[in-house]
């Protein structure tokens, strides 16, 4: 964006001309009107998209990758063994629903790719506490000689609150949003109706 306001100076306009600029320059940054696909990460965060850490064992310097302390209370966190975040791909996959959340991926300090989905404008304790619940249940599973031998178990994925309004999700490969997969068997039971 500072680049555009530099290259094109709307200082010596009129103010209906730089109103006008002004929207044109709004159209191009405001994230609902950006298209779902891949899009640059410095339109939504410069900070991250200039990240690139190599002092990984300064407290002061490094970021760690969302997710890594476990689900027990029972032990002390120890960071030090953490991956921490040494780069982020300068491109970020937009979605397509209506909240428009982004994925992310980060070059952790151990050499491997990790994708996040960063959600905003909704609160993501509760889906915290309910990951939280599959954990417990799924160690009920582990204890249960039936449970075992049916190898039953929930698949849960990390879940951080930062704010009351913005969070992080660890992403789950091949999966898919539960209305597409009701679409798909609507249509298959209804000779190819759609719910729409």
């Amino acid at each position: 964006m500072i680049e555009y306001l530099n290259e094109h100076k709307i200082e010596g306009l009129k103010l209906a001309a730089q109103m006008k600029e002004l929207r044109k320059i709004w159209s191009l940054v405001k994230p609902s009107r950006l298209q779902p696909g891949y899009q640059k990460l410095s339109l939504f965060s410069e900070y991250l998209s200039g990240l690139d850490n190599n002092d990984f064992y300064n407290p002061q310097q490094y970021i760690e990758v969302p997710g890594q302390f476990e689900g027990t209370l029972l032990t002390e966190p120890m960071p030090g063994k953490n991956v921490k975040i040494a780069s982020v791909k300068k491109e970020l996959l937009l979605l397509g629903s209506i909240k428009r959340p982004k994925r992310i991926t980060v070059h952790g300090s151990n050499e491997k790719d990790y994708h996040l989905l960063i959600k905003g404008g909704e609160d993501l304790r509760l889906d915290q506490r309910v990951q939280q619940l599959f954990q417990i249940m799924n160690k009920i599973f582990r204890e249960d000689p039936t449970c075992l031998n049916r190898e039953i178990y929930l698949k849960t994925f990390n879940v951080v609150p930062i704010t009351n309004r913005l969070g992080s999700l660890e992403w789950v490969d091949s999966t898919e949003p539960l209305k597409a997969l009701i679409q798909r068997e609507h249509m298959r039971l209804e000779n190819g109706q759609s719910l729409n």
